[in-house]
């Protein structure tokens, strides 16, 4: 076996190209699978960190406009004003702004 092992990096340092493609190849394989798996990981298998799960409500209000699968404001302060059902409850909104220096250069855009 260890003959086995000589033969292959004697080969492998006969060939650098290949060499060198077969390790880029495998270190961007294994990177990308890495990088796939962490965010399945912390998006789909790893529970959310709240108690009681099995009691978390997702609301969807379906209308025309600019943003259809949203609730509005006025949605959430109904549903909370008028459900005596739910224990807590609370809004998470996503904004888009412009990060701008002295100057006024953009920097980067981010969404929250």
């Amino acid at each position: 076996m260890i003959h086995d092992i000589k033969f292959a990096f004697r080969q492998l340092l006969k060939t650098p190209a290949f060499t060198f493609t077969a390790v880029i190849v495998l270190a961007l394989g294994i990177g990308a699978n890495t990088a796939i798996f962490s965010a399945v990981n912390a998006l789909l298998l790893r529970p959310l960190p709240v108690r009681d799960i099995d009691r978390l409500v997702f609301s969807v209000a379906l209308r025309e406009g600019f943003n259809p699968f949203s609730s509005s404001n006025i949605d959430y302060t109904a549903y909370r004003d008028r459900s005596h059902a739910f224990e807590s409850s609370g809004v998470v909104t996503q904004r888009s702004f412009i990060l701008a220096n002295r100057d006024g250069l953009r920097a980067r855009e981010e969404r929250l």
